[in-house]
């Protein structure tokens, strides 16, 4: 219960969330079968008194509830088993536990606030991705095509970060975009090749009245 404790409140006072709390199966399905639409986030615990082997987990991804799973079991197998099943990470109680879950959740909560653009032709690569993302927060928008992309970045406020797999699809990409994109969208392209005034360039906000869209590689990661 110390724990407990430790991460309702440090939840409260880090995140700007209101937690329930259960601390039995009985207690965690009635919670979940009555807010269940509510709830952005569940972390569950795989041993409850009266559910000793993670019916919990089953019960939360069952119903669609986004889950962590937060336990003192140390499983390699068992933390890969739940993760292909679709829980969102798998955190084990340790000294700077509490800590992890709340940097975890507050970047669960934030991402609500995101939107996220998915382009892809391959409809089945398409859906996996979009739920992928759906599933930690993201509100996600999907198109097949360069067209309907440029069409869905008009009707959107703000910048936009785009990933590409290289430097080579990041130029074709700039060459095809040359002449199309709404007057108040400047390109920048960011890659690792680029001198470091360039990529800086690309990582400034947008000044005041305009958006940026950057294209980049994993570089934007680090």
């Amino acid at each position: 219960k110390s724990i407990q404790s430790a991460l309702t409140t440090a939840l409260e006072s880090s995140c700007d969330v209101s937690v329930i709390v259960a601390e039995t199966f009985a207690q965690a399905t009635a919670v979940l079968d009555s807010n269940g639409a509510e709830l952005f986030l569940a972390i569950l615990d795989l041993a409850l008194p009266d559910a000793m082997n993670g019916e919990v987990v089953d019960h939360a991804l069952l119903l669609g509830v986004p889950s962590l799973v937060f336990t003192s079991t140390f499983d390699d197998a068992l933390r890969n088993d739940l993760l292909s099943k679709g829980i969102l990470d798998y955190v084990v109680k340790s000294g700077r536990a509490v800590e992890e879950v709340v940097r975890l959740v507050g970047r669960l909560n934030a991402n609500r606030a995101r939107k996220i653009l998915v382009v892809d032709d391959s409809v089945s690569a398409r859906a996996s991705i979009c739920s992928s993302l759906a599933a930690f927060g993201f509100q996600v928008l999907a198109v097949d095509n360069g067209e309907q992309a440029l069409e869905a970045l008009a009707s959107q406020a703000g910048s936009a970060l785009v990933f590409l797999p290289g430097q080579g699809e990041i130029e074709r990409l700039a060459q095809w975009l040359e002449g199309r994109l709404p007057g108040d969208v400047t390109l920048a392209p960011l890659y690792g090749r680029l001198d470091l005034a360039a990529q800086q360039a690309a990582i400034e906000p947008a000044p005041a009245g305009r958006r940026k869209l950057v294209l980049t590689t994993n570089v934007a990661e680090t």
